[in-house]
């Protein structure tokens, strides 16, 4: 990498952020495209997000990925939204347009071209149930409801849940409340958009039984680090077919690459990059 005063520099932000496969997988997509870049981790603290921005803004850093905690809570400060991170009031993705900072989210369209390419989707109509309702839930909740899935959310605290219901969640309920116990006996899908699992946590999950899923539902868990949390684990155990975060995590990367650079993305480097960086584990 020949760093020079005509480096682009691209980030992703999180809180934390030190596990983030992200940087090996840009940074081998500039890498093969020869463009002179580099993509580094920022760890941003829930009281400095106004300050990250307008140190993006000072230091002209050409593109951020946003995850958690700060999808929702950077957009007061961005000067525009795409049409759907306006709707979701979340984003995952910081770029340039006309001299503004604007914000884009690629998870809902990341996570369901993430199942498509493993034959995952569900059919229109199927019950899903998503647990979580923070920024990740937002765009997948939306992304399923607009392919015809009946999701019911599950989060310990309904009043965030609520705002899902604008997004095309036909439910919301505690883990306990018997809209989601029932709707976890029909789940064609169940989606963990929470932390619960992430490395170095590992060993937790969401309070659910799996024991109550049907043996066609699919288990799938937005965390990637490990492959397999403990919600997998169990979802394995009984025989269920199962998706890590991986896949998605590839698939809105790339879109937030092209998003950043108007280039095609590619895919199999990005794919490898994260799949190495997971197998030696973050240096």
């Amino acid at each position: 990498m020949n760093l020079n005063g005509y480096t682009r520099v691209f980030a992703v932000w999180g809180c934390p952020v030190k596990q983030s496969a992200s940087p090996a997988m840009h940074n081998a997509a500039l890498k093969h495209g020869g463009i002179n870049g580099v993509y580094v981790p920022f760890e941003v603290q829930p009281e400095d997000i106004a300050a990250a921005i307008a140190g993006v803004r000072a230091l002209g850093i050409r593109g951020v990925n946003v995850t958690v905690p700060h999808k929702e809570a950077v957009v007061p400060f961005l000067d525009a939204l795409t049409p759907e991170a306006q709707r979701l009031g979340a984003v995952n993705t910081l770029y340039w347009e006309n001299g503004r900072l604007c914000g884009d989210t690629t998870d809902g369209r990341g996570y369901i071209a993430a199942l498509r390419s493993c034959d995952l989707v569900p059919a229109v109509g199927a019950t899903v149930v998503v647990l979580g309702a923070g920024g990740s839930a937002r765009s997948v909740v939306s992304a399923l409801a607009a392919i015809g899935c009946h999701v019911v959310v599950a989060n310990r605290t309904l009043a965030k849940a609520e705002g899902l219901l604008s997004l095309g969640a036909s439910a919301i309920g505690g883990y306990d409340s018997s809209v989601v116990l029932e709707a976890l006996t029909q789940a064609a899908l169940v989606v963990n958009t929470t932390t619960l699992g992430m490395s170095p946590n590992i060993g937790v999950m969401p309070e659910i039984d799996v024991a109550r899923l049907q043996p066609n539902c699919v288990v799938s868990d937005l965390i990637y680090r490990p492959d397999r949390t403990e919600l997998l684990i169990q979802a394995e155990a009984r025989g269920l077919r199962v998706q890590n975060g991986l896949e998605m995590l590839v698939q809105q990367g790339a879109l937030s690459f092209e998003r950043w650079l108007g280039t095609t993305a590619p895919f199999e480097v990005m794919r490898q990059a994260v799949q190495d960086s997971i197998r030696d584990g973050v240096k």
